[in-house]
């Protein structure tokens, strides 16, 4: 019994820490205040000019909004330092960014224009 219990932490362990190295690879990534300029003027000219950060849905919500809003969770996630706050925030994102090839896109080009890194989202669907 004393055996089985010392593998199923050591095994725990083994998960928190890559989960740990993980969301430092993540951090190391994040660019803070990519997206601080993001005001109701930018989401609304972005989501006109790059067709895939526009609309959908039946309530007329645009993906841009939903994408920097989870980036944005996602820092502050990272800020806290709390692990399942940031496990929880980064699933919340690769949610978005993989919800269908649409969100995917407009993640690429918005991400692109504010110096995050394609590393990024690698980094964070690995968590």
């Amino acid at each position: 019994m004393k055996k089985t219990a010392l593998i199923a932490f050591a095994g725990a362990m083994m998960i928190s820490g890559a989960a740990f190295a993980n969301a430092e690879s993540v951090k190391e990534n994040y660019v803070s205040g990519a997206f601080s300029d993001a005001d109701e003027d930018w989401l609304r000219i972005t989501a006109n000019r790059i067709p895939d950060c526009g609309t959908y849905g039946s309530n007329d919500r645009r993906r841009v909004d939903l994408l920097v809003a989870t980036y944005n969770a996602l820092g502050d996630a990272l800020e806290s330092g709390d692990e399942a706050e940031i496990e929880t925030a980064a699933a919340n994102f690769n949610k978005v960014v993989g919800a269908n090839s649409r969100f995917e896109s407009c993640w690429d080009s918005i991400s692109s224009k504010k110096g995050v890194s394609g590393k990024f989202k690698r980094e964070v669907a690995k968590m």
